[in-house]
C-alpha cells in the first residue's frame, strides 16, 4: 500500500500502482479488442526522456499508458499519454512539474489525466 492508500493490483501480468489504474486498463484493452475502431497500439508504462534548456536531462517520466485514438475508421486521429490520478496525487508538485516538462518536451501527443479514486 502506497502513502495515499492505493493497493498495487496485477492484471495479465502488469502491475499497477492502483485499482483505479487497472480499471482503466481494462476499459482501454476493450476498447483496442472491439471492433469500432476507436484505439490501437496500447502501452502500458511507456518511458520517455524529460530534457530541460541546452538538451539537458531533467528525468524521465512514465505515463500509465499512451495509445493511438482513432477515428472510428481505423485512421489515427493522434497518440495520447494518460495517467490515473487521485486528486491528492494529482496536486502533488512533482507530478505537475513532470506533467509540464511532459507537454514542452511531447507537443505532439494529447495528455489525459483521468480521475481515479
Amino acid at each position: 500500500m502506497n502513502k495515499y492508500g492505493a493497493r498495487r493490483v496485477q492484471v495479465d501480468g502488469i502491475w499497477f500502482d492502483s485499482k483505479a489504474e487497472a480499471r482503466r486498463y481494462g476499459s482501454l484493452k476493450m476498447l483496442e479488442k472491439a471492433k469500432t475502431n476507436r484505439i490501437k497500439d496500447l502501452q502500458c508504462h511507456p518511458k520517455f526522456d524529460l530534457y530541460g534548456p541546452n538538451s539537458i536531462l531533467i528525468c524521465t517520466y512514465k505515463p500509465d499508458f499512451t495509445y493511438t485514438e482513432l477515428d472510428g475508421y481505423n485512421n489515427p486521429l493522434g497518440m495520447v499519454a494518460e495517467d490515473v490520478k487521485s486528486p491528492a496525487t494529482a496536486k502533488r508538485e512533482d507530478y505537475r512539474l513532470k506533467v509540464k516538462l511532459f507537454k514542452a518536451n511531447y507537443p505532439d501527443i494529447e495528455f489525459r489525466e483521468i480521475k481515479g479514486g
